[in-house]
């Protein structure tokens, strides 16, 4: 590192654009939003004997409200734009949509898919495939569901497990933006008040961030083997963040200490890795451990 930097340097570039690809081709197949039990507990044992019974698997529901404050399901108009949408989403692919799963309260009659006041009714479907396919679907039913132009005076709105898990994916990742910006700006300004400058103050956050991506990247390629929770985005931006400002931090500071004492730069780092990044060493360790359990 000390008679190579630039090529030391350059090999962490290379690592970072790597896991940036690896990112962007892989995580939304390494990530999920569901959740498992790491024990059995009696619910997940009646799921499973459900599960084993019907023969079948579970199958994510979907439900599409539709209100008119003008006119009840009584209307020939009602009734035309609920047949229009259970249309649209019966023509979707057998891959998407369950086939033959839709009941709207025309079909059925049955009351509990009715409001009490005959103004609002559901239409209610499963998605085809796994949890995971669903989440993956739903946004195509989403939007061919507000393809559909409605009447004057009607209201279409869609939930679900699968627009839940959906919605759930995306809120955390706008969450993770704006936590992290904040996170960023302000672990800026208190580092150029340490360093008194704001190259020092900019090195620490750079070296988390790029913690933080090959950390990422990293995960993406074991979850293409073990499904992780979204959550490792969060946690693998936080923690890369939080230990690469934490150990920078340290590392310069005796670089500076051992600078000051009248070190040559060569000498200055040779001395680092005997005794500060030794230290880095131990404790990233301890975490890692930790975070085993």
């Amino acid at each position: 590192c000390v008679a190579h930097p630039w090529k030391t340097v350059g090999g962490w570039l290379l690592a970072t654009v790597i896991a940036v690809l690896l990112i962007a081709a892989l995580l939304n197949t390494a990530i999920s939003t569901q959740e498992k039990f790491t024990t059995v507990p009696e619910s997940q044992v009646a799921a499973q004997l459900i599960t084993q019974l019907r023969g079948d698997v579970h199958h994510a529901t979907e439900v599409v409200l539709v209100r008119s404050h003008e006119v009840t399901v009584t209307d020939p108009v009602f009734r035309a734009f609920v047949d229009t949408l259970s249309a649209t989403i019966e023509a979707l692919a057998p891959a998407i949509v369950q086939p033959e799963s839709l009941l709207t309260y025309y079909r059925v009659g049955a009351s509990a898919l009715l409001s009490a006041d005959g103004h609002t009714t559901v239409l209610v479907f499963h998605m085809a495939g796994s949890r995971e396919a669903a989440e993956a679907h739903v946004q195509t039913v989403q939007t061919a569901v507000r393809g559909v132009r409605a009447p004057v005076g009607f209201e279409v709105l869609q939930a679900g497990e699968a627009s839940l898990d959906l919605a759930m994916a995306q809120q955390a990742q706008k969450d993770l933006l704006w936590s992290e910006g904040i996170s960023i700006v302000v672990a800026t300004l208190v580092l150029m008040v340490v360093f008194g400058g704001l190259v020092a103050a900019l090195l620490p956050i750079a070296v988390g961030v790029v913690a933080s991506l090959i950390a990422l990247g990293v995960a993406v390629l074991i979850g293409q083997v073990v499904v992780l929770s979204f959550f490792i985005v969060n946690i693998t931006t936080v923690l890369g963040l939080a230990v690469g400002i934490d150990y920078s931090l340290l590392i310069l500071q005796r670089y500076r200490e051992e600078r000051a004492a009248g070190r040559a730069q060569a000498d200055a780092i040779a001395q680092l890795g005997a005794t500060a990044c030794q230290t880095v060493v131990y404790s990233g360790m301890t975490l890692v451990v930790a975070l085993l359990g």
